[in-house]
């Protein structure tokens, strides 16, 4: 089977989407990735993980949704 990594897997799209991988996506090992397993902003992490798992597909629908601390504390350059 294909890895497929799905980002926001604790938010309600990328939740749905790892609940119905198994029926709509037979032929893909699809995986969940919270923010409490895999932290986006963490380049060397994300890039290990990759290189491990070697992931044929993402479908990334992490996203932040507090968009006054966003404004207000935005992230450094290279993340």
């Amino acid at each position: 089977m294909i890895p497929a990594w799905i980002t926001g897997a604790g938010g309600l799209i990328g939740s749905a989407l790892v609940r119905a991988a198994a029926s709509f996506a037979p032929g893909w090992q699809a995986r969940g990735l919270k923010r409490t397993e895999l932290d986006l902003t963490d380049v060397r992490a994300v890039r290990e993980l990759f290189q491990r798992d070697k992931p044929g597909l993402l479908i990334h629908c992490a996203g932040l949704t507090k968009t006054r601390l966003c404004s207000k504390s935005p992230p450094s350059p290279g993340n």
